[in-house]
């Protein structure tokens, strides 16, 4: 096996490996998974205030690290309920 070979052989590892990156990220919706924190008394704790997007789902994590609404959907419903 020759260098060139080698290093084609390199080249095509790299572009797949990229491209399943690609997939995982992007089609699979790999991308940024919630961050937590280890907590003593229930093992797991989100970490506060993110807005992640996991699976096609956003997940908003607030200040005390819990999972809430989307904002403008939870202001929705409540300007609807003044109507």
């Amino acid at each position: 096996m020759g260098p060139k070979r080698i290093f084609f052989l390199v080249v095509v590892v790299v572009i797949l490996l990229g491209a399943g990156e690609l997939f995982a990220r992007y089609g699979l919706g790999l991308g940024t998974p919630p961050l937590t924190l280890a907590h003593p008394e229930i093992e797991y704790l989100f970490a506060p205030n993110q807005d992640v997007q996991r699976f096609g789902n956003r997940v908003l994590v607030n200040a005390y690290g819990m999972v809430c609404a989307a904002r403008t959907s939870l202001l929705r419903s409540r300007l609807a309920s003044f109507e």
